[in-house]
């Protein structure tokens, strides 16, 4: 028997033979005997386990607690405690310890097993992983679905570009030159002239067409909502957030997000944006973790970018991350060959439709 136990009959070999960390503790928390298994869990030779005592083994956090167990023990018989114990190398190995008291010659003691749960605790920080894996995907899901309620449009009219002029071919040119990429694209060109028909284009012909496409006006959002809805926010982070928002960014994470109206962007929100272009990274209102993106960002203005930048109204540095490859789409006055075709597009479209024929235009019609 190890450590001085006075008056004690115990079976070396049976203490041996227990699977975990056996001990015995006096009354004033002396380490008094332990099996081989202790010796060598704590690495510890024979003569620096006598000097140890209950809890010194612990990490400084459970101290209390472990005190507090074997008070526990001697007044009531019993104790269980989980707990980390730290070895001579600084090694930690989370236990659950469970001890009686007993009385031998009239003295008190308390006889323990500690086993290590390591693999139990593995087990539960992957369970833990997993559930905070899955509550991520239904917050995801859910944002996703109520994206898509809010975003609904017609898909009656496909999405094409329709057109044969020097105009039309140079916007298939430039598309065909950056959809291979990961290029940030800024497309620049009048209200109405098909800046969003560029940017799915782009998405349909590039490695990320099976990933979201997301598309926000940054000109439809009120001002102090702009933030939230790009980047999302925790709850109760701001007067009104009584649930966790997951922002226009998280939920275009592998797929690309088409900011249009660009121009339109809040001053106090440009350096996120800009942030997002330089790090690939961003955080929620009112949260500390850095959330990690990986998004293509495709931006689009019907203003003079570079005049908004004069008067105060855009940050120049941000212009310089989104005009990367810049595409410029000219208005349908300046390329009226492409009437007769979108002309011809539109009449076979409505035709189908409301089933309805509708006869063939007429030259002069255009």
């Amino acid at each position: 028997m190890k450590g001085k136990f006075n008056n004690i009959v115990l079976n070396q070999v049976i203490m041996d033979s227990m699977p975990g960390l056996a001990y015995i503790f006096d009354k004033d928390r002396k380490l008094v005997a332990w099996n081989k298994v202790a010796e060598e869990i704590l690495e510890l030779s024979a003569d620096e386990m006598k000097e140890k005592m209950a809890s010194s083994v612990s990490q400084a956090s459970d101290t209390a607690r472990v005190r507090s167990a074997f008070e526990e023990c001697f007044s009531s018989g019993s104790a269980s405690v989980e707990h980390t114990i730290v070895t001579k190398s600084g090694k930690k190995i989370p236990v659950i310890s469970k001890a009686r008291s007993c009385v031998i010659d009239g003295e008190n003691y308390l006889i323990g097993l500690a086993v290590d749960i390591s693999d139990l605790v593995s087990a539960q920080e992957k369970i833990n992983d997993q559930m905070k894996e899955i509550s991520r995907l239904n917050d995801l899901l859910k944002a996703e679905n109520i994206y898509l309620k809010d975003q609904y449009e017609s898909t009656s009219i496909r999405n094409e570009i329709i057109g044969e002029s020097e105009s039309i071919k140079y916007i298939h040119f430039k598309i065909k030159q950056v959809a291979p990429t990961n290029a940030t694209v800024l497309i620049e060109g009048e209200t109405g002239t098909g800046k969003e028909l560029v940017a799915r284009a782009i998405h349909k012909e590039s490695k990320r067409s099976n990933k979201p496409f997301i598309k926000v006006n940054c000109a439809s959002i009120p001002e102090n909502l702009i933030e939230s809805e790009l980047f999302g926010h925790e709850k109760g982070a701001f007067t009104g957030a009584f649930e966790k928002r997951i922002g226009r960014f998280e939920l275009a994470n592998g797929g690309t997000i088409f900011l249009d109206e660009i121009g339109e962007l809040p001053l106090n929100v440009q350096p996120k944006l800009l942030h997002i272009l330089q790090q690939g990274e961003f955080e929620r209102i009112g949260s500390s973790k850095t959330i990690k993106t990986d998004v293509r960002i495709i931006a689009a203005t019907n203003k003079i970018l570079t005049d908004e930048i004069k008067k105060g109204r855009f940050r120049n540095d941000l212009y310089y991350r989104l005009n990367v490859f810049p595409i410029s789409v000219s208005p349908l006055r300046s390329r009226k060959d492409d009437i007769p075709l979108l002309a011809e597009y539109y009449s076979k479209h409505y035709s189908e439709l409301l089933n309805k024929p509708i006869k063939k235009n007429s030259q002069e019609s255009y």
